[in-house]
């Protein structure tokens, strides 16, 4: 179990370095892996922390606590919503990249980098 969780979280940490740092250079087909990759780390992680919650017998995120000063929900039940919000976005940029290749029907332009400001 903790190698899938290592694998999951070095798959959506450099997933999102790639994106954020060379996203205008990869090619379609390095594109469209990356976004299968982030999209299939995320469902992963969401079965993950389902079954975290429910191993820790945690209350269901909307049952009113026992006490009023306990915590209503715990990060296993956050996460799964926030996880599924990136399988949501990576699968809508799959199908618009998937959508714009048929359009085109060549590999999207590698675009130069762009020229950094120098630093004072």
């Amino acid at each position: 179990m903790l190698v899938g969780e290592i694998a999951i979280g070095i798959a959506l940490i450099v997933g999102a370095v790639v994106w954020g740092a060379r996203e205008h250079r990869l090619s379609s087909r390095a594109w469209q892996t990356l976004l299968v990759v982030m999209g299939l780390a995320s469902i992963a992680a969401i079965v993950l922390n389902v079954n975290f919650h429910l191993a820790n017998g945690s209350p269901h995120p909307w049952l009113v606590p026992k006490n009023g000063f306990d915590e209503g929900g715990d990060l296993d039940s956050l996460m799964p919503a926030i996880e599924l919000a990136m399988v949501w976005v990576t699968g809508r940029l799959l199908l618009n990249e998937r959508r714009e290749r048929r359009e085109v029907g060549a590999d999207r332009p590698i675009t130069p980098p762009q020229p950094r400001l120098p630093v004072a």
